[in-house]
């Protein structure tokens, strides 16, 4: 399995306290992503997608990290060859 991180900017995790928990099971963990989804270099952005997707499930079906399941949240970034990248100053 490839994965190719060339165009995220930013992950990092962050903790949403009573989003998608179940009774006695811990919230997912929201991994931001940002890549490029649309623009020139969405063919990479897309690719790079796919295989945060199979990473995804496959870290899932082997019990998640820490016994909690990841979601990765794609962010498109936006950019084009006039305009650079503006989400990480939002």
């Amino acid at each position: 399995m490839r994965v190719s991180f060339t165009y995220v900017v930013c992950c990092c995790c962050r903790h949403d306290r009573g989003a998608g928990s179940v009774a006695g099971q811990a919230p997912a963990l929201q991994i931001p992503v940002i890549i490029s989804l649309t623009g020139g270099a969405s063919f990479i952005g897309k690719s790079d997608q796919q295989s945060l997707q199979l990473l995804e499930a496959r870290v899932n079906k082997a019990g998640g990290i820490n016994h909690r399941q990841v979601h990765f949240q794609y962010l498109d970034d936006g950019r084009t060859r006039k305009l650079p990248c503006s989400l990480p100053t939002k």
